[in-house]
């Protein structure tokens, strides 16, 4: 396998030191690189102090703060250091390192967005610390920025790609060797994503660029610094970025660039005289902006790795010029740029990667080798996902996920099947079309393969029962007289099958299961509240299913004591500070007697309420744990397996989704938030989806009127 080689080697090869970035994350994401500022464009990995370990340099452009720097973070072996900001010119966003003066030491060049037109020089002192920046006037707005010798003279030049409209352009500055340089020809037309490599095979550097039209620009190299006339190709819609990379092994350089708006990436397959061979199209996730190839999982074949809206979709190499399937990685807001380096020293292909979205981190997709990265895996929910349930639905003892979603057409359920991989292996079932707000995992007619219930946004209701092996029968459907959104399933009457709650608005139903999947007439409750969440556990201690309910308007949680037929007594009432949206019950203090964990998400206290159980159907006064963003989801479990049950929340962010875990001290208290970043908006589910024996979380990205994302954070047992 052959990446794009330059004439000249600018950046050294790292000798990174082994065993460092210790990971001590419970479950897998990336990792976090805190840097000054925010709106981190781009990066560049090289070894700045020569201690032979990998540094970090990220251009800042944050136009509201008026930020405009080089932050550069030193590694030292187990991390980086505290990054030191260098200033350049205004917007910087390209990046490349090379040594531009022949000093032996590496400096820096930034392509400069501002309306000045610059780049912006930082020659490095050897130690880690830059000299201020000067800048050369470019005549255009650069974006990317590459190096290569164009003119032959051993001396480092740089290309830039100036914006991706129609006047865009590439220009060329050649260096004179001590670290200033002089103006090169100005390539009309050309992109602002510019990528440089020998396509023809005459030893000379030649330039590729992308661009606002569909096409990729090919400019031959002449040696001299000047180019021939480019030639264009047709690929699948406007770009950012484009790579170059041998992706059929034969010797010659291909092309692979993305389009923006149409989820696809291109790859040209080269001739080796600097023709190229019609695009080909492969799959990826939307709204795409940077890209990156390199073997990640050392076969030998050059992998494309995209940056997308809100992740990483990495396409392996077949070693043809063909790829597979996207896998997709969760990075948190959509990646403007990717670095593929090994960056702990074990010899395998690291992914580091920036974004421009209000991020004051970058994020290291860390190798676990055989082309596995330490983030969160996500899946193409295929469709707008609305609703997600866990439980064991082909019956093999590892945990599933089912996703409802909807498209242009219909309904469909997709259930995603565990193994011990934890890689999710999908099959679905058609839908009616009024399905799905709500759904429970249950074995609803005791053949012991766990069903679905579920309720619809049309006052309806119903059971998937399953054939053992992942797919589902069709429902038949009844009706209730309102919507139900909150749902819980329990033994209520004593008879050994299982029965379910609803709620919604004003009325609760009581739906007593026969044991064959099929229900009672309900029997409805009314009450004076707007019902906003249910559980069902005996918190009496009588031996009889209760049934609690947060109540709005008035706030309070509502505890109907079960009678052991399938009815209950009129609630009592305990006060809530707010409405809870969410109610889940657990002996969290180990006492043997059923406690609740409500949440809400109030701006003013938005967060995780405790009221542990006396036993008698009351409880102690609520303790609130703060939240810094919404709280919307909960799975409470045992995440470290050391017997006392945890708390996962979903916490929804202006600018993001945290998955906060905080463990039980053993008493029913509980330790400071530990938070994940990770994009699951639309609810989360609890599962040892690996059947590695700790619980895992599966989680929705909805996209509204596209495409949903299902997001799998494993368990690492730390």
């Amino acid at each position: 396998m052959r990446l794009a080689k330059l004439s000249l080697l600018f950046v050294a090869v790292l000798a990174l030191v082994a065993n460092v970035f210790a990971n001590t994350q419970r479950f897998i994401e990336p990792l976090s690189i805190d840097l000054n500022g925010k709106n981190h464009y781009a990066t560049v990995v090289a070894d700045f102090n020569g201690d032979g370990k990998a540094d970090i340099a990220a251009t800042q452009n944050d136009a509201f703060t008026g930020g405009a720097t080089v932050d550069v973070a030193l590694g030292n072996g187990n991390g980086f250091k505290p990054a030191v900001s260098y200033a350049t010119g205004n917007l910087p966003s390209g990046i490349a390192a090379a040594d531009f003066n022949r000093d032996g030491k590496l400096d820096l060049v930034t392509a400069n967005g501002d309306k000045n037109n610059s780049v912006s020089v930082l020659l490095g002192n050897g130690d880690g610390t830059f000299q201020p920046a000067i800048s050369y006037s470019t005549g255009k707005t650069a974006t990317n920025v590459v190096v290569a010798d164009f003119n032959g003279d051993s001396n480092p030049d740089v290309a830039l790609g100036n914006g991706v409209g129609r006047t865009s352009s590439a220009t060329v500055l050649l260096g004179n060797g001590d670290g200033t340089f002089r103006p090169g020809p100005i390539l009309p037309k050309s992109g602002g994503g510019v990528a440089v490599g020998d396509v023809n095979g005459d030893g000379k550097v030649d330039l590729v660029t992308v661009g606002a039209g569909a096409v990729v620009r090919i400019f031959l190299g002449k040696g001299d610094g000047t180019f021939q006339q480019s030639v264009s190709y047709k690929t699948s819609g406007m770009s950012f970025q484009v790579v170059l990379a041998d992706f059929n092994n034969d010797g010659k350089l291909d092309i692979a660039t993305s389009a923006y708006y149409f989820a696809v990436a291109s790859i040209l397959i080269g001739n080796g005289d600097g023709t190229f061979q019609p695009h080909v199209e492969y799959g990826i996730a939307s709204y795409s902006q940077s890209v990156a190839a390199a073997d990640l999982d050392g076969d030998g074949n050059a992998d494309l790795i995209v940056g997308d809206s809100a992740f990483l979709s990495v396409l392996f190499g077949r070693g043809d010029g063909t790829l597979r399937s996207q896998v997709l990685y969760g990075t948190g807001f959509a990646p403007t740029s990717i670095v593929a380096a090994d960056l702990t020293g074990d010899g395998k292909v690291d992914l580091l990667t920036t974004s421009n979205y209000y991020q004051s981190y970058l994020k290291l997709l860390v190798s676990t080798g055989f082309g596995n990265l330490r983030a969160a895996p996500e899946y193409d929910a295929k469709h707008e996902a609305t609703t997600l349930v866990a439980g064991d639905f082909n019956s093999d003892g590892i945990d599933d996920v089912a996703v409802s979603s909807s498209y242009v057409g219909g309904f469909i359920l997709s259930t995603w099947l565990g193994n011990s991989t934890g890689a999710l292996q999908r099959r679905t079932t058609p839908l009616p079309s009024f399905c799905c707000l709500v759904m429970l995992a249950g074995d609803f007619n005791g053949d012991g393969h766990s069903d679905i219930f579920f309720s619809s946004a049309y006052n309806e209701w119903g059971v998937f029962l399953s054939n053992g092996d992942g797919s589902f029968q069709q429902p038949s459907s009844l009706s209730i007289p309102t919507s139900a959104y909150f749902a819980a399933a329990g033994d209520l009457n004593g008879d050994g099958a299982l029965d379910v709650v609803l709620g919604g608005g004003q009325t609760i139903y009581v739906l007593l299961g026969n044991g064959d999947g099929i229900f009672q007439a309900p029997l409805s409750i009314s009450v004076s509240q707007t019902i906003e969440s249910l559980t069902i556990a005996d918190f009496n201690q009588d031996g009889k299913l209760d049934l609690a309910a947060g109540g709005y308007h008035p706030n309070n949680v509502l505890l109907f004591k079960g009678n052991g037929d399938g009815t209950f007594q009129p609630p009592s009432l305990t006060p809530a500070q707010d409405a809870f949206y969410v109610l889940k019950s657990g002996d969290l203090n180990g006492d043997g007697i059923p406690d609740l964990v409500g949440l809400t998400s109030f701006a003013t206290d938005s967060g995780t309420a405790v009221y542990l159980g006396n036993g008698d159907g009351t409880f102690q006064a609520a303790t609130l744990y703060l939240s810094p963003a919404a709280a919307e989801s909960l799975v409470i479990a045992d995440f470290n397996l050391d017997g006392k049950p945890d708390l996962a929340i979903g916490e929804d962010m202006n600018s993001g989704t945290l998955l906060a875990l905080r463990l039980n001290n053993g008493d029913g208290t509980f330790g400071d938030e530990d938070d994940y970043v990770v994009f699951v908006d639309n609810g989360i589910v609890g599962g040892d989806f690996n059947h590695d024996g700790f619980p895992d979380i599966a989680g929705l990205e909805p996209s509204p009127g596209s495409v949903s994302t299902l997001t799998l954070l494993l368990n690492t047992g730390k």
